[in-house]
């Protein structure tokens, strides 16, 4: 630019001191204007390279910590406990059970990959080739060789790794020694390079080009076993409201053993639970007037030791119970087990919609959470991405099911069938019931209820397993 316009100020000077061909002057001037404009473009070119090869850069390194974090998931059996689509339709994220939250997106123009050799082992991949450092040698991502690159790129555009955390640079070399220039590698159009598969017991994520086989843990939470919802009063299928006190079926013990000890519904299996299974969500009685879970009366209870059944396994662990915070129950159960999880009990008083909510949140791979930290109200506006919740209405009981007039205690009182006989009259059934209820240390839920086989009750199902 600075010898453009001395370029023009000789010009000028000629003008004035000479006779000159002003055509040959103009013609000047427009030729220095388009050497000009053609040095700006080109600038502007380069620039604009650059800003593609910072980003794909960037990418690259998201991709590949994305990767490890895949890797280690396989590697030390991590499991999967839930996913969700993106808000932004862009990929997913995973929630495994170390706590790890990772976001998965959809790469049409993949850079970094893995890729198994015929030795059995993950690779690193560059644009679908495995990534070499300056000897050739292929880079291993698992085992005691694992390494998890950094990537940049040189002053020629080439890439360069480094394999000890950014000290030492080294150029990616091809297979026939060539290093590997920082180009994205054109995919095919609209072809996404994410997808996930979910099995009964696993989730296969394809993620550009690769194959990741992660175990899925429905049941880690045991309160994830339970049903949503009720029985209807057909006894054929579910209500559609959570907390309503008024459309659930009524049942007596013996014809809710005979309908549901085991039923398939809308094609999974469910089951009447026995009164251990619902001592894995409720736990039982403490004594004649005390309760573990109590909304009003406050009591600690540490080391409770409990013994339930779930899915099939007989369960032993500890539990820890803080009862009667502002109307609520906090629990630290399934203590030294990969069940351990923290609780909350709540009744809620609010007409025909009354009702006991349990939530339940997995510990799995966390320590130091204490039940005092799990009885803050805080604690459970945040992090609640896993929480499983469910609603138990207080319909009340009828003296008989067929009974259409004779209904006791609705809106104030909960009983579920257990698969459980206390004696030849009555068996168990899961309770909750609030402070209006005879008197307040009656305000308690507990899975060590009885009751006349004769009355109606509610019925909850149980899954049966994958």
């Amino acid at each position: 630019m600075k010898g453009f316009l001395t370029s023009i100020a000789l010009t000028v000077m000629i003008i004035f001191t000479g006779c000159t061909n002003l055509d040959e002057i103009y013609s000047e001037i427009d030729s220095l204007k388009k050497e000009s404009k053609e040095l700006i473009d080109r600038l502007n070119d380069h620039e604009t390279q650059l800003k593609a090869i910072e980003s794909l850069v960037e990418t690259a390194n998201l991709e590949i910590k994305t990767l490890r974090v895949l890797m280690d998931a396989v590697e030390k059996r991590v499991s999967v406990m839930s996913y969700k689509e993106l808000d932004d339709k862009s990929g997913y994220e995973l929630t495994l059970s170390d706590g790890t939250r990772i976001n998965l997106k959809h790469a049409p123009v993949p850079v970094v990959g893995t890729k198994v050799h015929s030795d059995g082992l993950h690779y690193w991949t560059l644009n679908g080739e495995f990534m070499r450092d300056a000897l050739g040698k292929m880079i291993c991502t698992q085992g005691k060789d694992g390494i998890v690159p950094i990537l940049r790129a040189n002053i020629d555009r080439n890439w360069e790794v480094s394999l000890d955390g950014g000290t030492i640079w080294q150029e990616v070399k091809d297979a026939t020694d060539n290093p590997v220039k920082a180009i994205g590698k054109e995919g095919e159009s609209g072809t996404l390079g994410l997808s996930i598969i979910e099995s009964d017991s696993t989730i296969t994520i394809i993620y550009n080009g690769t194959a990741y086989v992660i175990p899925i843990r429905r049941h880690l939470n045991p309160l994830s076993c339970v049903a949503e919802y009720n029985m209807n009063p057909a006894g054929d299928g579910f209500v559609t409201d959570m907390t309503a006190c008024d459309v659930s079926g009524f049942f007596s013990f013996y014809d809710a053993v005979a309908r549901f000890r085991s039923i398939t519904i809308n094609g999974k299996r469910y089951h009447l639970p026995s009164k251990e299974e619902w001592g894995a969500i409720v736990p039982e009685i403490y004594n004649n007037l005390g309760f573990y879970v109590s909304f009003k009366i406050t009591n600690a209870y540490d080391d409770v030791g409990e013994s339930v059944m779930l899915q099939g396994e007989s369960i032993s662990f500890t539990s820890d119970f803080r009862s009667g915070v502002n109307d609520v129950c906090y629990a630290l159960r399934y203590k030294g087990t990969d069940r351990v999880s923290a609780w909350r009990y709540e009744y809620i008083g609010n007409g025909n919609n009354t009702h006991m909510k349990i939530t339940a949140r997995s510990l799995h791979g966390q320590s130091g959470v204490t039940v005092e930290d799990i009885a803050q109200p805080g604690y459970w506006s945040v992090n609640n991405e896993i929480d499983v919740v469910r609603c138990f209405p207080a319909s009340g009981e009828r003296l008989t099911p067929s009974d259409g007039e004779t209904l006791i205690y609705e809106r104030v009182y909960g009983s579920f069938w257990a698969l459980s006989v206390e004696d030849s009259t009555s068996a168990f059934n899961m309770v909750f019931v609030s402070n209006y209820y005879y008197w307040e240390e009656q305000s308690y839920a507990s899975s060590s209820g009885q009751t006349y086989r004769t009355r109606g009750l509610n019925v909850r199902l149980f899954t049966s397993g994958d």
